[in-house]
């Protein structure tokens, strides 16, 4: 769902215009980084660490590539001092500004899962916890801008970002600690879906979302606390219906299920690579038929990425396997 949110808002004037798609998704990144700091402390918790070097290796890798890629794409030749100089500002193509957020995110998950260790033995730490988390967010929103990388990513740990990863962190600290009975699940997922329905209607579609303040008074990502609020709505109705379709689904929602889970592990290269392949699509396979165009641009920017991620995931493999015999030679 988040790879479809931010394909959707970079087709907007060529796949679709209108205006209230476009803002229906605004959530997406937000989302993200939320389930982003989510599995960060579920990883933790399962391994008894956080595996910090691979975590940064695994998105700088695919990044190195997208930013090589876009270079050479945009350019037709390689131009060394451009793609370094591309590579430091995350500016090779606008959705890259993500992998700056992403690296400070993971760069200082260790002291936001220490922190909530000691949350854990004293409960009122939480509450200055959170006020440092704010507090962050306030100044670095307002104040920083490393190498001028847009939406955040030149912020000092992350801006604005911090406030949702580290809420999704807290989230699973505090779930595993309040059990609640399966048959509230239903209920539960019932007042979320009237709640996202009756906000998207009186927020989104009437616009006031948009009016209310920026978080933490920035200028850059757009972001207001009423978006903020629609992100944690739409978590959790993510959430407890995953969970319901995992324990009641036939054998079509499975499949479904699998297939979503399956498209989830290719999300970061749809989101660095989507663009490239817009591109691509755009300068040399558009159709004439506008229905039958937008739905081969949307299906060729997904595949696309994909099948890219599973050929640099196997192209690592093999590297990792020459490397091997070369120690033993």
């Amino acid at each position: 769902m988040f790879d479809g949110g931010v394909v959707l808002q970079h087709v907007r004037g060529y796949v679709y215009s209108n205006d209230y798609i476009f803002y229906s998704v605004w959530w997406t990144v937000a989302l993200f980084i939320m389930i982003g700091g989510y599995n960060a402390y579920t990883s933790y918790e399962n391994r008894g660490s956080f595996l910090l070097k691979k975590k940064l290796l695994g998105i700088f890798i695919p990044y190195f590539f997208a930013t090589l890629l876009y270079v050479i794409y945009s350019s037709h030749y390689l131009d060394a001092v451009t793609f370094l100089q591309e590579l430091i500002h995350f500016n090779a193509t606008g959705p890259l500004y993500y992998v700056a957020v992403y690296i400070q995110l993971l760069l200082i998950s260790p002291v936001l899962i220490g922190t909530i260790k000691v949350c854990d033995r004293k409960k009122w730490v939480f509450i200055i916890a959170w006020v440092i988390v704010i507090g962050i967010g306030v100044l670095t929103t307002q104040y920083t801008n490393v190498f001028d990388i847009a939406l955040g990513g030149g912020n000092l740990f992350s801006g604005p970002w911090i406030f949702f990863w580290f809420l999704g962190m807290c989230i699973k600290f505090s779930e595993d600690r309040v059990t609640l009975k399966q048959e509230w699940g239903k209920w539960i997922l019932t007042v979320l879906t009237i709640a996202v329905a009756v906000w998207q209607y009186v927020f989104v579609n009437q616009g006031i979302n948009l009016k209310l303040a920026s978080m933490f008074h920035g200028t850059q990502v757009g972001m207001t606390w009423a978006n903020a609020f629609e992100t944690v709505l739409i978590f959790f109705w993510f959430k407890y219906a995953v969970e319901l379709l995992e324990r009641n689904a036939g054998k079509i929602w499975q499949a479904v299920i699998r297939a979503l889970s399956y498209m989830g592990r290719y999300t970061l290269y749809i989101f660095l690579y989507h663009m490239l392949f817009l591109s691509i699509y755009r300068g040399y396979l558009e159709v004439s038929v506008p229905i039958i165009n937008r739905w081969l641009c949307l299906a060729f920017i997904i595949i696309g990425p994909i099948l890219f991620g599973l050929l640099l995931k196997e192209g690592r493999k093999y590297f990792s396997y020459i490397m091997k015999e070369v120690e033993v030679e």
